[in-house]
């Protein structure tokens, strides 16, 4: 994360900014399909036979450069990319360092929960995502699909992703489907984005 000037921090404190600082102030979004379109591509490249899905990794065979699936299959590999939390890695892994169990044993890490709602609303707001620091909201960080690309919701219609997160300093209670959800309706409300008769339209059981 780029540390902006002390000028340009304390502008963008007190006026409205241009959004120019940073390395996402510009960017991409695929047209359709969302971000799933860009494994989809990738996986275009690739024979059936070299793709796994819904298969649970079992144990990796570091020295035999081979994975095991829950279901019995393997597969071997020349370069294994992981993006497991590094502490279910060293659990699969059959061959780990006692250095670097211990190391991973000392790391300390957050839990984050999207909550996602579609709303018959146009226009929301014209933001592609903003951070809220309030501690009376659940959801830290707010981002609305729609402004990324048109074909990501209705066009009669919007939606927000909500980004809660959760760890041993930072407990916000339940975090059951339920009360997530509830949750983050009631703090769309209290920042003004939403009003109590819109929420009241939102069925939370369909989620």
């Amino acid at each position: 994360v780029l540390t902006p000037p002390i000028k340009t921090a304390i502008e963008g404190a007190v006026a409205l900014s241009d959004g120019s600082f940073g390395p996402n102030a510009k960017f991409w979004y695929p047209k359709r399909g969302g971000m799933e379109t860009l494994p989809k591509s990738m996986g275009k490249h690739l024979n059936d036979g070299s793709v796994h899905t819904f298969t649970r990794v079992k144990k990796i065979h570091v020295k035999k450069h081979m994975l095991e699936f829950e279901d019995g299959s393997t597969c071997q590999y020349d370069n294994l990319i992981s993006t497991a939390p590094i502490s279910k890695l060293t659990l699969l892994a059959d061959s780990v360092p006692a250095k670097v169990k211990q190391a991973v044993g000392k790391l300390k890490w957050n839990t984050v929960y999207t909550v996602n709602i579609g709303l018959e609303i146009p226009n929301l707001t014209p933001m592609h995502w903003a951070y809220y620091a309030d501690p009376d909201l659940i959801f830290h960080r707010l981002s609305w699909p729609k402004n990324f690309a048109p074909s990501m919701a209705p066009s009669n219609c919007s939606s927000v992703a909500a980004e809660i997160s959760s760890s041993n300093w930072k407990d916000i209670g339940k975090t059951d489907a339920k009360t997530l959800i509830r949750k983050t309706i009631q703090g769309l409300i209290k920042i003004g984005l939403i009003t109590k008769a819109q929420a009241a339209k939102i069925k939370p059981d369909n989620h």
